[in-house]
């Protein structure tokens, strides 16, 4: 059941690695709440952290790697993404339940999303050059 009277909210994916592109942002539409949007938006981030973690890298690799080629989520109309988390993020290696970002996709979009996560940014962007 959607939002109050209907509304949904909509969560805005930039990918770093496609800045300035027309592909660089993606809207990702209905979810029925701000907090459902949000959880997405959070587990989305931190899969995209996660990616760009490698052993031996430190901190400041995995934040500059993120900045290059990681993706940053906002909920519409709801303030800045997730970027000011980061160095929590970091810190915090998430669990796979903290990164499925696919099972908190409004309904209907959750299959091309999971084909979507399984081919990773950091592999796309290092085919793409």
């Amino acid at each position: 059941m959607p939002g109050s009277k209907g509304r949904t909210w909509s969560v805005i994916v930039f990918d770093m690695a496609h800045t300035g592109e027309p592909d660089g942002e993606r809207l990702i539409p209905g979810f029925e709440t701000p907090e459902k949007a949000r959880a997405y938006a959070e587990a989305r981030v931190r899969a995209s952290v996660e990616e760009m973690r490698q052993p031996g890298l430190t901190p400041e690799q995995i934040r500059r790697l993120w900045l290059l080629f990681g993706e940053d989520c906002a909920v519409a109309g709801h303030g800045p993404g997730f970027a000011d988390l980061l160095d929590r993020f970091i810190a915090t290696p998430a669990t796979p339940a903290d990164c499925d970002w696919p099972a908190l996709a409004p309904a209907g979009g959750a299959r091309n999303l999971r084909h979507h996560a399984a081919t990773g940014w950091l592999q796309r962007a290092a085919m793409s050059r």
